[in-house]
Parts: C-alpha cells; sequence; structure tokens
C-alpha cells in the first residue's frame, strides 16, 4: 500500500542513468547501482494546493521535465529543470527504466508534522534548479571533493540548487525524520537503500523496495505483496 511521503525509486536505462549507477556502484559498492533517481510520493492529503486532484498520487523531485525528458510537464503544465511536482501516473508511464516503490517505516511516518507544515515544506522547495554542478555532484558521493564545494557552488551560484536525493533528505531533515547533523548535499539516491552502507551513514528511514513497473509490464499503482524485491 502506497503511503504519502514513501519513495519512488527509478532505475534509469539512458545515459545518464547508467552514468549515475556506474559511480554510485565504484563508490558504495554492489548493489548501490540499483538506483539512479528517486522521488517522494505526495497527495492532497499532505499537499493542500488546488493544482492537485483528491485522490491521485504525485511525485515530488528535482529532475528534467517536458520535451527535453520523458514529455511529462510538471503540474502547471512546463518544463523544467529543477524541483517540480509532477503526475506520477504519467512518469511512471513515461519511464524506460524500472521504477521501484520503499515505504516510509512505521517509526518514521508517526513522527511526519501535519499537513500545514508538510504543505509549507513542499511549497518552500519547490521551483528550485536542479544542481547540476559537478563539484556538488561529484563531492554527495566522493567525501575527498566535500572541501571545495562551498567554493565552487558560491562561485557558480548554485548553493541553493537540489538534486534529486539532496531535495528527499532535505524534506526529510525539515519535516524532523531527519536529525540536524545529516547533510542533504552528501546523500545520492542509493544511501536510500536499506542494505547499501555507505561512509556518512544516513539513516536508513525505508523500508527494501519494490519493483512496481519496468518497461515489460503494465504501470501498477498499488503494490501487491508478490511484487519483484530490488
Amino acid at each position: 500500500m502506497m503511503q504519502p511521503f514513501d519513495l519512488i525509486l527509478f532505475k534509469g536505462s539512458d545515459f545518464v542513468g547508467s552514468a549515475i549507477r556506474l559511480v554510485e556502484r565504484f563508490e558504495l559498492g554492489t548493489g548501490a547501482d540499483a538506483v539512479s533517481h528517486v522521488g517522494l510520493l505526495i497527495d492532497r492529503t499532505v499537499c493542500n494546493d488546488k493544482r492537485l486532484q483528491w485522490g491521485k498520487w504525485y511525485i515530488f523531485e528535482s529532475t528534467c521535465s517536458g520535451p527535453l525528458a520523458d514529455g511529462v510537464p510538471n503540474i502547471d503544465g512546463r518544463s523544467f529543470l529543477g524541483t517540480q511536482i509532477r503526475d506520477l501516473e504519467l512518469v511512471i508511464k513515461a519511464c524506460k527504466g524500472q521504477v521501484f516503490h520503499a515505504a516510509l517505516k512505521s517509526e518514521c511516518r508517526a513522527r511526519l508534522p501535519d499537513a500545514k507544515r508538510t504543505t509549507k515544506i513542499i511549497h518552500r522547495l519547490e521551483g528550485i534548479r536542479y544542481d547540476a554542478n559537478p563539484v556538488s555532484l561529484c563531492s554527495s558521493l566522493f567525501p575527498w571533493c566535500r572541501c571545495c564545494r562551498g567554493s565552487a557552488e558560491k562561485l557558480a551560484g548554485t548553493e541553493d540548487w537540489l538534486f534529486c536525493s539532496e531535495l528527499v533528505a532535505l524534506v526529510m531533515k525539515r519535516a524532523g525524520i531527519f536529525s540536524a547533523d545529516v547533510e542533504p548535499k552528501d546523500i545520492v539516491p542509493a544511501d536510500f537503500l536499506p542494505l547499501i552502507k555507505d561512509t556518512d551513514c544516513v539513516p536508513k528511514i525505508y523500508l527494501i523496495p519494490t519493483l512496481i513497473s519496468c518497461p515489460e509490464t503494465t504501470p501498477l499503482l498499488s503494490v501487491p505483496a508478490t511484487q519483484k524485491h530490488l
């Protein structure tokens, strides 16, 4: 069963997705290449926004949308490179790779703030540019790059820009699920996999992901217990 603030994970098969998976495996080991992109599952109950329909699932993610990407625009009908809300069903149908769902652990869900607070968190983080700064991206995976990150971001004016896993981590930090000492800039998609260990000791707040769609199957928006696990 899907619930708001569960994680949606993508195993991309395109050039960008494959490159991300390659470096994740190089640094974090076998299994880390199972995911290249992540986003948060949301609906109207946690984001009280008139642009969202009741009873419909959306994904809050930092990505490229529209004609230059998978063809799926954001909920405003526009193309954008950065943090945005998109129709989950359309995103899954357009995905050429595998899509997984990971449930938020019950003890973490119990600490989520109310809808007024979560709506404010999402609105404040929506519309931020995607962080394509190479130093930022490298430093999220390779600790030895982090000494240069601050100056490189300041020089490029990208201090507040967000890549996909950084957005998810920042939402969880502002929602009180991640503690104050967690640095969202250090988190890559594979860090959310419960069986992957990394040097940053990112808290494992999600259960083992379950496959919900791949190019050879019909996309599902409810997850049967018999589905394949990552």
